[in-house]
């Protein structure tokens, strides 16, 4: 047992001085980076893929987000960043996924392997972090790139909680590793009742952030494409209309025989032919004197 962890450790401490020896190698506009330095940038990097993997997710809102469409070759070189492979992957560029003139989408791009789709605290994280160029941003509600874009009133209202959010998650952040001036420390006295800024920072955008969605609905977004299943689903309800339409016609059909039996049963009753025949088969009445009467009625002497 004792072996086999002094081989893990030293395989541990020899990727460690590898990855010591890639930070050496970096340098910046002031030349090597110092071993505290390399610390800190360390410490950053663990404390970035902390907040990324906290948010990160793979299903989105569709009645209040949307997917951010993003380069996958961006994505690929922060994760070799964040491995410690290599430098800062710079600002997000998505000018890969456009033709020259920087509006027209690419023909057969491939999701996973050309772009892949970002929430939209995900998108403005990385935005707060490293910044972005000015490609268009390529917003979808669904991770077809060539689907509609989100209009611009839904878009808004998609980014703006989003934006504030991440812009207070990545100042949290950067506060743990920046030291404070003798400015800034004075944002963390008490405002009131032992009440922070910060904390009156958040509570003022996550009230306007709850009361801006109370009492609304989320688009209603019009089918683009119907599958097999809508179609069988489409056909099903026709043929139920049809079954209904058929039944409907069926019972007025029985209500109008019903309706002409009656009117004809009303008229016979009525005809004067059938009274005088029904009057005279009658039996004559007979009188007090022993005489009948033809009439019926006994005449008073």
């Amino acid at each position: 047992m004792a072996e086999e962890g002094g081989g893990a450790q030293g395989e541990a401490l020899g990727q460690r001085r590898r990855q010591w020896d890639e930070y050496d190698a970096m340098e910046d506009d002031l030349g090597a980076l110092t071993p505290e330095e390399l610390e800190l940038l360390e410490e950053r990097r663990s404390a970035e893929l902390a907040l990324v993997s906290k948010f990160d997710k793979t299903e989105i809102n569709p009645r209040r987000e949307c997917w951010f469409l993003i380069d996958t070759t961006w994505i690929r070189d922060w994760s070799l960043y964040m491995e410690g492979k290599r430098d800062s992957p710079g600002r997000i560029s998505n000018l890969n996924l456009f033709e020259a003139d920087e509006r027209t989408v690419k023909r057969k791009l491939v999701p996973k392997q050309d772009y892949r789709g970002l929430s939209p605290l995900m998108w403005y994280i990385f935005v707060e972090l490293y910044g972005k160029d000015a490609a268009p941003e390529l917003c979808r509600y669904s991770l077809d790139i060539y689907a509609p874009g989100v209009a611009g009133k839904y878009r808004e209202q998609a980014s703006k909680g989003a934006a504030l959010q991440a812009r207070v998650e990545v100042s949290n952040m950067r506060e743990e590793f920046i030291p404070e001036s003798d400015e800034e420390s004075v944002d963390d006295e008490p405002v009131c009742c032992c009440v922070y800024q910060r904390q009156l920072q958040c509570f003022l955008f996550h009230t306007f952030t709850c009361c801006a969605h109370l009492g609304k609905r989320g688009p209603i977004y019009a089918k683009l494409r119907s599958t097999e299943e809508d179609e069988d689903d489409e056909d099903d309800l026709e043929d139920f209309e049809h079954e209904d339409e058929e039944d409907e016609e069926e019972e007025l059909q029985r209500r109008r025989k019903r309706k002409a039996k009656r009117k004809e049963a009303l008229t016979q009753r009525q005809q004067p032919g059938r009274r005088g025949s029904s009057a005279s088969s009658a039996p004559p009445r007979r009188g007090r004197g022993g005489t009948s009467s033809s009439s019926g009625v006994v005449e008073m002497v």
